[in-house]
């Protein structure tokens, strides 16, 4: 499960644990750990004078050798047969490429969310500064310009179409992963009461940019950092509503 923090992953990721019972920890974070390690490891070994020992290092080996190790951390070691994993950020949107290497089976699923209330719940969950919500928000979903080209065919999954219609995104949920068996159980289990506990917001409708209650200031930051990824997701009149 990809996405910006609060988009929904942790929605995705109980239910097909709980009625799946796919199993998994509630976050892993694994991959963009060794895609930065391999990045790092490649451009050491480019830059690495002729005249050293770690100029005679192989990238493409050692590549293979870490996606080896993978394979077993994960099938064999940790999680056997099936698995889900939860690594929202832009760091693990860009390792996907990573992931879908390591595992050719994988399938990825993009969680999004009207970048307003992101960013307002962002603020009150990790009590950090505007513009840091503005890019914990905004980065992932730049990231996710070429997740295409990284994986191929994805899944897109607003948190307000959970909310709002959890049966029929439970069916779009279930015919990707192939698991049409559990699509009423896993649209039962969207349906289930799960407010955000950090807002007041009514989640039967989308937060505008009027409604956000911020400062000229803050409105302005979140326009500059925003306003792009926001048009590009299809949330572009939601900056634009009186």
């Amino acid at each position: 499960m990809l996405g910006a923090p609060r988009t929904g992953t942790s929605v995705l990721f109980s239910v097909l644990n709980q009625v799946v019972r796919l199993p998994g920890l509630g976050e892993g974070h694994v991959m963009p750990l060794y895609a930065r390690l391999l990045r790092e490891h490649a451009a050491y070994v480019a830059s690495a004078p002729a005249e050293t020992l770690a100029h005679a290092l192989d990238a493409a080996a050692f590549r293979k050798v870490v996606m080896e190790h993978l394979r077993a951390f994960y099938a064999r070691t940790l999680f056997p047969g099936a698995w889900v994993d939860k690594t929202p950020g832009a760091e693990a949107i860009a390792a996907a490429a990573l992931a879908r290497e390591t595992f050719p089976n994988a399938r990825f699923v993009l969680t999004v969310r009207n970048g307003i209330e992101a960013v307002a719940s962002i603020q009150r969950k990790f009590a950090t500064s505007h513009e840091h919500a503005c890019h914990i928000w905004a980065d992932p979903y730049r990231a996710a310009e070429r997740l295409h080209e990284d994986v191929g065919e994805y899944l897109q999954i607003d948190q307000f179409e959970i909310a709002n219609e959890p049966a029929r995104t439970a069916e779009r949920l279930c015919a990707f992963l192939d698991i049409a068996d559990y699509a009423a159980e896993i649209g039962a289990g969207f349906a289930a009461p799960r407010a955000d506990q950090l807002s007041s917001h009514d989640p039967s409708r989308r937060m505008t940019l009027a409604e956000a209650g911020w400062t000229a200031e803050e409105t302005w930051m979140f326009r500059h950092i925003c306003s792009g990824q926001m048009r590009r997701l299809g949330y572009g009149a939601l900056l634009d509503a009186g």
